[in-house]
Formats: C-alpha cells, sequence, structure tokens
C-alpha cells in the first residue's frame, strides 16, 4: 500500500497488531510472582512498535531487585532510551512519585520513579509492590525486527 505517493518512502510494507503475555520479575527473578492478569497487545508499523501491558499482580513472590517488565513482541532497538511514563493505579508505593518504564534496548525495560523534578531517578523494586500491584503501560519503541 503507498501513502501520499507512489514513491518507495510511502510504501506501508510492514503492518501487524497481535497480543502476548508479558512478565515482571525484579532482579531477573519471578520466584512466586503470580498474576491474576497478564495481558498485552501490539501494533507493528514498519519497525516502530507500540505495546499495550497490563499486569495484576496476586503475589509479588519472594525475588528481590529493579522491576523489569519483559515478555515483549519483538526486541527493543530504539536509538537513545526514552523514559515513558506509567499509570500504577495507586499501587506501586513510590511516594507519590510517578513511575517510568525506561525503554532502551533488548527484551525487557526496567522501571524507575522520581526524577521529573530534575532529581535522579531511582529504581522501583520488589520493596515498591504489593501483592495487588497493577500497572499499565503505553509505550512505542523501535526494533529491527
Amino acid at each position: 500500500v503507498y501513502l501520499g505517493g507512489t514513491g518507495a518512502a510511502n510504501k506501508l510494507d510492514d503492518y501487524e497488531e497481535g497480543t502476548f503475555t508479558p512478565s515482571l520479575d525484579f532482579g531477573s527473578g519471578n520466584t512466586g510472582i503470580t498474576y491474576g492478569s497478564a495481558s498485552g497487545k501490539y501494533v507493528k508499523v514498519g519497525n516502530l512498535v507500540t505495546v499495550w501491558i497490563y499486569l495484576y499482580l496476586t503475589n509479588k513472590g519472594t525475588s528481590t531487585g529493579q522491576a523489569n517488565v519483559g515478555g515483549l513482541p519483538f526486541a527493543i532497538n530504539n536509538p537513545a532510551g526514552v523514559f515513558s511514563p506509567l499509570g500504577d493505579r495507586g499501587r506501586i508505593n513510590t511516594g507519590g512519585e510517578g513511575v517510568s518504564a525506561y525503554v532502551s534496548g533488548g527484551v525487557a525495560f526496567p522501571l524507575y520513579h522520581g526524577g521529573f523534578d530534575g532529581a535522579a531517578n531511582s529504581e522501583v523494586g520488589e520493596g515498591n509492590f504489593q501483592n495487588t500491584s497493577e500497572v499499565d503501560i503505553v509505550t512505542s519503541y523501535f526494533t529491527n525486527s
């Protein structure tokens, strides 16, 4: 399909949408984590992927370390890392600071809080989560796939 002309730059030759199962780990571990829901949807146009992720924990488990969201449908290949704000439904305790996904590279992305007022970002870890934490993420990233 050509959009806005018939030149090579106007050719849309890659469009895909689908579902995937996202995951959460703490410090690369997921011991005992259980979900009430873990769902994801994506739209891929060329090498740009937009994902919607919903995670609802019923048990955060016993792993420790920084929270990472994985299970992405395509590997991330951003030319520069991007902080993408996300909704936490008030169930990630960061003292009222907003939470962001740092979308940079690889097959997962870490979560951070703070930094919006010019201060340094801090890792979101297992101590910030409850057994009933909910996370909504909508973000876009580039891929080579």
